[in-house]
């Protein structure tokens, strides 16, 4: 659809997501990510935080299901999605506002600790705005072992897939 607003949104979980079973069997998650700017306060030599600004996430299928399984409460997280919001009037009386962001994509923000993929099985991968049609599709399937174990610690100096051989 045309004029729709796409987002990115870097910071972390407030809580553990909530996972949702729809009538045709499938998969949705909320959760909530906070975003809290940080300025640098020339007078007081101080870093100092503003206001946090709080994203309601929106996850369906297979995406849904894999945030159940990798995001919990405080996880540093990245997001794209589609932005929307939805306004609604409380018990009270009161009219409130919330910012919705309807993800296409979610992954562990890397800049404040370390993560390993893992790949699901036989798992259809929902087409992304902006793809050629057709792209979404199973993904690759292999038997190989992983070139890691779990219970080892990351290795800084490996370069698994040969991206860095003869860059100096």
């Amino acid at each position: 659809m045309a004029n729709e607003t796409y987002v990115t949104v870097r910071g972390f979980t407030g809580a553990d997501p909530r996972l949702f079973r729809n009538e045709d069997g499938g998969t949705t998650v909320l959760f909530r990510v906070g975003v809290t700017p940080r300025s640098f306060n020339r007078k007081s030599e101080k870093f100092e935080d503003g206001a946090t600004t709080w994203y309601s996430i929106r996850c369906y299928g297979p995406l849904a299901d894999n945030v159940i399984n990798s995001v919990f409460r405080g996880t540093p997280v990245v997001v794209r999605g589609k932005l929307s919001h939805r306004e609604s009037v409380d018990k009270e009386g009161v009219n409130r506002y919330e910012i919705t962001v309807v993800a296409d994509s979610v992954g562990i923000d890397l800049n404040t600790g370390q993560a390993r993929f893992t790949s699901v099985k036989n798992q259809r991968l929902d087409a992304v705005h902006g793809e050629p049609a057709g792209s979404a599709s199973e993904v690759p399937v292999t038997d190989e072992e992983p070139p890691y174990s779990a219970d080892d610690p990351l290795e800084y100096s490996t370069d698994p897939a040969g991206n860095l051989a003869g860059v100096s």
